[in-house]
């Protein structure tokens, strides 16, 4: 299972020099994490709701590659990589509209 979303670079998550922030880059793939474990019914609400439970971010690795500037169009793509019985590995990509991969 693999969620995708296009999107472009809004002006909230841009830096004061026109580029997507370190922070933007971080909602745009916290986003994509909660939409794709939302898909199989392991978002928190979900979890909340039958089990009494929640998932919490416990690391965060965010690697720059490409900027995306503001108003450029992107993709972002995540997919669960690996299950354990106390974690999920959850990769995500953000890519420019051209395939270049900017965040990972």
């Amino acid at each position: 299972m693999k969620y995708i979303r296009n999107g472009y670079v809004t002006t909230s998550l841009g830096d004061v020099g026109g580029n997507l922030s370190l922070l933007g880059a971080a909602e745009i793939i916290q986003d994509a994490v909660c939409m794709a474990l939302g898909i199989i019914g392991c978002d928190n609400i979900a979890l909340r709701d039958k089990y009494n439970s929640m998932w919490v971010f416990t690391k965060n690795k965010i690697l720059l590659f490409n900027k995306l500037k503001w108003n450029e169009e992107y993709r972002v793509e995540s997919y669960i990589c690996k299950i354990t019985k106390i974690t999920i590995v959850v990769e995500t990509v953000i890519y420019k509209k051209n395939n270049e991969v900017c965040y990972k």
